[in-house]
């Protein structure tokens, strides 16, 4: 018989074509993946691929089964997803993404209570990941609707947004480096390295450079990449660099200074298109009426 775990490796294996990289992916041995593929060989009657000392590549029945399971896999998760999201619905549960590192004092809650009044017995379940994270979630329907900044979420295509409030970006330098007036001077940090997480990277799907930054009156002409944003908070607070961050970045227990850069970005809720949830819109305009006041 055929398992999930089958199928996986087998999909796995098609993009890697390395059994050890595969192994790596899974968190199994090596011969773990060979015991698999040769149950699934077995199992359907057909080698599904050519395998030599240097090179792995599928047969022509393997492509054919390589296509069927990818078709699968992909009819299975989405079932999966919108099962989920009827079942949160029934139970009157909304899944609310927040980006990590941002200050949004108490905003959530106040909304939250407001949407018990409209919605008795509502359910609000959070979550806090990174923005390259969160659009992923959302496109999924892992989570309902997201918050986070405007820059940083990418395309909106198949999506709906509002704007919640309109935020200062600034420059983040380590305290360290601002001992007096002088100091505080965006030019005087023009050409620090910059810092950046991979996750941020990631939300720029390769548009990242850094002469975009020249927008916020810096001009780095290193940039150096940390696997997280707490590592790059790390990083500013040790003077290693300096980074973009916003009025309602969460640094107040860092040693670090918030510089103006006169730019603007906003905050922005974001849910898909094809939201069956009536209460989403009323979450998102709840939040951003009380982000007005």
């Amino acid at each position: 018989m055929i398992t999930e775990n089958d199928v996986k490796c087998f999909l796995d294996l098609t993009r890697t074509l390395n059994f050890t990289a595969t192994a790596d992916n899974l968190y199994i041995t090596q011969q773990a993946v060979s015991k698999r593929i040769d149950g699934l060989e077995k199992e359907v009657g057909v080698k599904l691929f050519h395998r030599s000392y240097h090179e792995v590549a599928l047969t022509e029945d393997g492509e054919i089964f390589a296509e069927l399971f990818e078709r699968f896999a992909r009819e299975y998760d989405r079932t999966v997803d919108q099962r989920r999201k009827n079942e949160s619905f029934r139970k009157n549960i909304l899944t609310v993404g927040y980006q990590s590192w941002v200050h949004y004092n108490d905003i959530p809650y106040r909304t939250h209570m407001a949407m018990n009044e409209r919605f008795p017995g509502f359910e609000l379940r959070g979550r806090m990941h990174t923005a390259h994270e969160l659009m992923s979630l959302l496109e999924t329907g892992t989570v309902g609707v997201v918050m986070l900044y405007e820059r940083l979420a990418g395309p909106l295509l198949g999506f709906r947004s509002i704007v919640l409030k309109e935020i200062d970006v600034v420059l983040l330098v380590s305290k360290a480096k601002v001992s007096d007036a002088e100091d505080s001077r965006l030019e005087a940090y023009a050409s620090e390295p910059f810092l950046i997480d991979a996750d941020e990277i990631a939300s720029f799907q390769g548009d990242f450079s850094l002469t975009g930054l020249k927008a916020y009156g810096i001009s780095p002409t290193e940039l150096l990449i940390r696997p997280n944003r707490d590592s790059v908070y790390l990083s500013v607070e040790l003077g290693q660099g300096v980074t973009i961050g916003t009025s309602l970045s969460h640094t107040e227990h860092l040693s670090i200074t918030k510089i103006p850069t006169g730019n603007k970005d906003n905050l922005i809720c974001v849910w898909r298109e094809d939201a069956q949830d009536p209460r989403i819109k009323v979450y998102a305009d709840l939040l951003r009426e009380f982000f007005q006041q």
